[in-house]
């Protein structure tokens, strides 16, 4: 038979694959409320083993945003996901593909305007206080999106849930109805999830 370390392993390894896959389907109610709410396209992304990547899409009735397609790997540095799950996972993960995205040809920019790896690491401080990150048109031209962090029991992050709409149709105020409504989803959901916020959040 399997040796017992290495089958507790596997074993481990299968229930993290099933508990992560209640997580998922814990967050399908979750969206499905907030975009029937907004008529707005809602995505869930987790990290895979490249980056951020889309693993839910509830579609409305707008053209089908091609990069937001289930399995697609998306920006850390230019998308609203990818800037939280920088804000919140271990460094270690994160700065490597940070740097290769500075590195490689892309021209990151924030709210439209070109921004350096400094600009970058301060836009991360802001949303890991807030708990929220906003980007306009700066990961797909004529589209803002808003992104929040959903926690488990072990506060760390497992995955985001963002809205995504043609530019300015979206309000990107942190007091805004968007914002309000995805930081409701996102405390909801991650006490489903067993975290408890030891921040004291109003």
């Amino acid at each position: 038979g399997v040796p017992s370390r290495q089958h507790h392993a596997l074993r481990r390894l299968g229930l993290a694959a099933l508990s992560r896959l209640d997580e998922f389907r814990v967050a399908d109610e979750t969206i499905q409320t907030l975009s029937d709410e907004t008529g707005l396209a809602v995505t869930v992304m987790t990290w895979g083993s490249h980056g951020p990547t889309v693993v839910r899409r509830i579609q409305p009735i707008q053209p089908i945003i091609a990069t937001t397609r289930v399995g697609t790997l998306i920006s850390v540095v230019n998308s609203a996901s990818g800037r939280v799950f920088a804000a919140f996972m271990p460094a270690d993960i994160v700065d490597p593909v940070v740097t290769g995205e500075f590195a490689s040809q892309r021209h990151p920019t924030s709210m439209g305007r070109p921004i350096d790896r400094e600009a970058f690491d301060k836009i991360v401080a802001d949303v890991r206080r807030k708990r929220i990150a906003r980007v306009r048109s700066d990961f797909l031209t004529g589209f803002d999106a808003i992104a929040v962090p959903v926690f488990d029991h072990e506060k760390r992050i497992v995955m985001t849930i963002a809205r995504i709409g043609p530019t300015r149709i979206i309000d990107l105020s942190l007091d805004g109805p968007q914002a309000r409504a995805l930081i409701a989803a996102r405390r909801g959901l991650s006490e489903r999830l067993g975290y408890r916020d030891d921040r004291g959040e109003k």
